[in-house]
């Protein structure tokens, strides 16, 4: 058998903002809402993994649940 990818965490977390935040983003404005703090807090550190601010992280934070992604 190959051996596995490794895919970089940064990678990964630019994949998550170009993909579900993104997405999330595009609702909630075509809503007329705002993001909860819960979900503003899961972009910056997505943001920061992303960018290599954060190089401590060794895995993508939990996306907040359903309901907790836009605020009215």
């Amino acid at each position: 058998t190959p051996p596995a990818v490794v895919v970089p965490l940064s990678t990964k977390a630019q994949s998550e903002m170009s993909g579900w935040i993104s997405q999330q983003a595009a609702l909630v404005s075509a809503m007329g809402e705002t993001f909860t703090d819960e979900m503003k807090a899961y972009v910056k550190a997505i943001q920061a993994i992303a960018t290599g601010a954060d190089t401590s992280s060794t895995e993508l934070p939990q996306r907040p649940s359903e309901g907790k992604v836009a605020a009215s």
